[in-house]
């Protein structure tokens, strides 16, 4: 699903679309209550958020090789590590916020709301990385 959009629309579409499809598979996770079972929202929430990230992740990743091709190796290191030191800082801070102590499972509703807001920023930030003109190349003039 990545792909075909990044070849219809570009790298910055997938990036966007993929970030809007994870705001509201959190979104999803806004409507748990005590009654819930695993299967709803649970598992229609994490199945949409799954095709969001993977979708995301194509067109980030698929930019990130397309600008730096001759940094291939450099930029997938960065990638990793950035994919890491991210989810790591994220599920800290999200899992803070869900511990706070409240009626039921008010903590939990504001670590989805937490995260929707950052996935939401995520996609603001593409999308203004798409508004950007493109650098041209700089040929060099000669006199002659």
């Amino acid at each position: 699903l990545g792909g075909a959009i990044i070849r219809r629309r570009g790298h910055h579409a997938a990036m966007i679309s993929g970030m809007a499809v994870i705001v509201v598979g959190i979104g999803l996770l806004l409507t748990v209550d005590a009654r819930s079972t695993v299967w709803h929202p649970f598992l229609l929430a994490w199945l949409v958020f799954g095709v969001g990230a993977a979708v995301a992740q194509a067109g980030f990743i698929g930019l990130a090789g397309k600008e730096s091709a001759d940094e291939s190796g450099t930029t997938a290191g960065f990638l990793t590590s950035g994919g890491q030191i991210g989810t790591a800082i994220g599920l800290a801070a999200f899992v803070g916020l869900a511990g706070i102590p409240a009626d039921n499972l008010t903590g939990y509703r504001i670590a989805f709301l937490a995260a929707m807001l950052a996935a939401a920023l995520g996609a603001a930030v593409a999308a203004i990385g798409r508004r950007q003109p493109q650098e041209r190349p700089v040929t060099p003039a000669y006199n002659q």
